[in-house]
């Protein structure tokens, strides 16, 4: 589970049967597409999450959010986001 605050970089859209092509390019419409970084500035109550990205908050569900695949950057980690090793998912 991905850290409130801290900046992330989308490694994959939704795969899953819950990833639909159109939510896959829905959530691209908003910014949020394979690289680009954003920050989960909250968590709701029902398990999802609220991303800034792109200048905009975005409220993804607990399955949207779960879907996503992310890296943390190294400086806010400790490692490259090439070597920090699994992605983790930004619900869990």
């Amino acid at each position: 589970m991905a850290p409130v605050g801290v900046r992330l970089i989308l490694a994959a859209p939704p795969v899953d049967s819950a990833g639909t092509t159109a939510e896959r390019r829905r959530l691209a419409q908003f910014g949020l597409r394979p690289g680009a970084e954003f920050v989960v500035v909250m968590r709701t109550s029902g398990g999802g999450r609220v991303v800034a990205v792109a200048g905009s908050r975005i409220a993804l569900d607990r399955a949207s959010a779960h879907g996503l695949s992310v890296l943390i950057p190294h400086d806010d980690r400790g490692a490259s986001a090439s070597t920090a090793g699994d992605p983790v998912t930004v619900a869990g």
